[in-house]
């Protein structure tokens, strides 16, 4: 979801502990290769781009188990680790021109 032009995600996964209760953990390195995150405008629901970072990335950065922002490129960050992060996700980003609604 979009909080002021960001995108939060989480990265642990659910797991089972065999007696009906659910936890969550990271996820392992070997849990998938690329986290694929579309960002959507809120109002006409044109997609607007993609995210498209490798699990390596993540873990390179501490990131696993944890619920890092997304800097699309029209995002403005204000603190310094955002501004940051913004610059590291920038080689991760495509961006995506949307066909009109009509041929959705």
């Amino acid at each position: 979801y979009s909080v002021n032009g960001t995108f939060t995600i989480n990265l642990t996964k659910n797991v089972g502990n065999g007696r009906g209760l659910r936890a969550t953990t990271e996820y392992d390195i070997d849990d998938f290769d690329s986290l694929v995150a579309m960002a959507i405008e809120h109002r006409s629901g044109a997609i607007r781009g993609f995210f498209v970072i490798p699990i390596q990335e993540f873990e390179s950065r501490c990131l696993l188990g944890r619920c890092p922002t997304l800097y699309p490129p029209w995002s403005r960050p204000k603190k310094a680790q955002a501004k940051k992060d913004k610059e590291w996700q920038q080689k991760y980003w495509i961006g995506w021109a949307s066909p009109p609604r009509e041929m959705m």
